[in-house]
């Protein structure tokens, strides 16, 4: 099998994780964010150093799935609400790890 050099402009990807509730138990956390995918040479340009993840991520995203209110409804994306979501302590952490992860080759299991 061989590698294409041109690849596709976005890449969607799943960011999963769990958060205790109030009670201890565990709620999982699992939404999609589209993202433009980048040369890993302009990673130092979208994550600046001192800056917040969530500024990098307004910079590169393009939208987002399986992200509801408190109301249970779909909330739109958009760079604000991308904004409150990362406020929830590690879910930006773990966006980022998900990003570097699947924006780029891995290895096949």
């Amino acid at each position: 099998m061989s590698i294409k050099i041109k690849l596709s402009n976005l890449v969607k990807f799943r960011v999963k994780g769990e958060l205790n509730d109030e009670n201890g138990n565990k709620q999982p956390v699992d939404f999609s964010l589209t993202c433009e995918r980048r040369p890993a040479d302009d990673w130092k340009d979208v994550f600046v150093e001192g800056e917040k993840l969530s500024a990098g991520f307004a910079k590169i995203t393009k939208g987002w799935g399986d992200v509801l209110g408190e109301d249970g409804k779909p909330v739109e994306y958009s760079p604000e609400s991308l904004e409150q979501l990362f406020c929830i302590p590690g879910v930006a952490q773990l966006a980022y790890v998900a990003y570097v992860t699947e924006s780029g080759v891995k290895a096949k299991n």
